[in-house]
């Protein structure tokens, strides 16, 4: 979906694999209290032209910024993890807390991650839904930062290494944004949410590196059991036609081979989804029924009458969206050097 600079959705650029589905009946109306930006009704999907969606995976650098709402920042950073392109960089979009211009608090850091065939614009709506929720006293002080992300990406490191995503968001990212802001720099205080393509990547970063970050917000993560489930052009610069790779890059594997590791580290997880999200509900059910299988400790809501859009997912959970962050922020560690 593309959001203008007023927070308004104007439609869901998504890869629709097989089987084709008319999501066009499923419009959604949020009857709930008011909320900020303003829920906005959405009908279908809008698949990109084929030449856009053919050059997706070049996106390291959205460059658009004079529409960037005042409250949110654009920059970019170094990502020293593109071996094959020396001198690389990426661009994010961050909201600072409130009060972070006033003083010299350190604070823990949400990376938010847009969904497939989306850039770091499509955050606006999150990072302004967390900003307000901030200034309400309901969110903990957070550094957020939507980092833009290859739209086909996947978020993990690509079979042939050309597209390192997983490391740079894990390691360049990480490092960049403690030397730029006034971050808490331990695990307990990196934390990530993302939507769809995102939500499979906070699941894939967070099990793959459970000594780096530590709660786990996946909304409606598009985990899709085979690489037959997705569209070739989806998954060609990922996964190249490797079903084994594809299997054990997925979450459903990572969960398993690492589940020691997470368990020990204490990670929170929590996984949001829609009632109407009827292409991933089948694929959702298999992963947290592996959840179970392995003894990982999650929570999970679903949203009546929610279909594949993250604010109609966030309008439904209500206040839990931010009670739970509110929870996650009690187990922050800050290192004996930041006191």
């Amino acid at each position: 979906m593309s959001v203008n600079a007023n927070g308004n959705i104007t439609g869901h650029h998504f890869a629709v694999g097989p089987p084709q589905i008319d999501m066009s009946k499923y419009r959604y109306v949020y009857k709930g209290p008011d909320i900020f930006p303003p829920v906005p009704e959405v009908d279908g999907f809008i698949p990109p032209p084929t030449s856009i969606a053919a050059a997706h995976n070049h996106f390291w650098i959205d460059t658009e910024y004079i529409t960037i709402p005042k409250a949110i920042q654009w920059d970019i950073y170094p990502q020293p993890s593109r071996r094959a392109q020396p001198g690389g960089q990426g661009s994010y979009l961050a909201r600072l807390p409130p009060g972070y211009e006033e003083g010299n608090e350190r604070y823990p850091i949400l990376i938010w991650l847009h969904g497939g065939m989306q850039t770091q614009r499509d955050a606006i709506w999150a990072l302004q839904y967390y900003g307000r929720k901030m200034e309400e006293g309901k969110m903990p002080k957070t550094i957020i930062v939507a980092p833009q992300a290859l739209p086909k990406g996947r978020y993990i490191d690509n079979f042939d290494g050309t597209r390192p995503i997983a490391t740079i968001l894990s390691h360049d990212l990480i490092k960049a944004l403690d030397q730029k802001y006034r971050t808490i720099r331990h695990r307990s205080a990196r934390w990530i949410e993302g939507f769809s393509m995102g939500g499979y990547g906070t699941l894939h970063l967070g099990f793959t590196y459970p000594e780096i970050f530590s709660a786990l917000s996946s909304i409606a993560p598009a985990c899709l059991p085979h690489i037959t489930d997705e569209m070739p052009p989806v998954v060609a610069d990922t996964y190249g036609t490797n079903a084994d790779f594809y299997d054990v890059t997925h979450p459903y594997h990572l969960v398993g081979a690492n589940i020691s590791q997470i368990k020990a580290s204490g990670t929170k997880v929590r996984v949001l989804t829609g009632s109407l999200d009827i292409r991933l509900t089948a694929a959702i059910d298999r992963l947290m029924k592996r959840f179970d299988q392995v003894g990982l400790q999650y929570q999970h809501r679903e949203s009546e009458g929610a279909a594949h859009v993250y604010p109609h997912i966030l309008a439904g959970a209500g206040s839990w969206v931010t009670e739970w962050w509110a929870e996650v922020a009690k187990n922050i560690v800050r290192p004996e050097f930041e006191n």
